[in-house]
């Protein structure tokens, strides 16, 4: 995530639904085949790789937001979306630990990469998210 977070602003003048889409299809090929790479040292850098498109959409999505908000909002609207993630991140970690003890650990890593993909598909899917601008077009709202 961090090799993404840093390639991030390399893409700032990519569609943003581009990024998007591209990444977490590579997100999900790269994720489904640590599931059957040969050795641990595959799977692991699999699964690395799997998670830069994760780190260029944080920082993306991070710009576009910072971009978007007014001023006069970004501090608020910054903190309830920090919140909101710190929030549920242990409602994901209690989830998968859950699936993975019913369902075993190979099954709940292969929906994550179904969810990887998902995310690809549900950005194509909508409309108004395909039409997304490259980050650094976008401007600020109006209060």
């Amino acid at each position: 995530m961090v090799v993404g977070a840093l390639a991030g602003g390399r893409l700032a003048r990519v569609g943003f639904a581009r990024v998007w889409v591209t990444g977490f299809a590579v997100a999900a090929v790269a994720w489904a085949a640590a599931l059957v790479a040969p050795t641990l040292a595959a799977t692991a850098a699999l699964l690395a790789v799997a998670l830069v498109p994760v780190g260029v959409t944080n920082v993306l999505a991070a710009t576009m937001i910072q971009r978007m908000v007014p001023d006069d909002f970004l501090g608020r609207v910054s903190a309830l979306l920090g919140s909101a993630s710190e929030a549920v991140m242990p409602v994901g970690s209690l989830a998968g630990g859950l699936l993975g003890e019913t369902v075993g650990v190979w099954t709940t890593m292969a929906l994550g990469a179904v969810g990887l993909a998902s995310v690809a598909a549900y950005i194509l899917a909508v409309p108004s998210l395909r039409r997304l601008p490259p980050v650094a077009e976008v401007t600020t709202l109006e209060a």
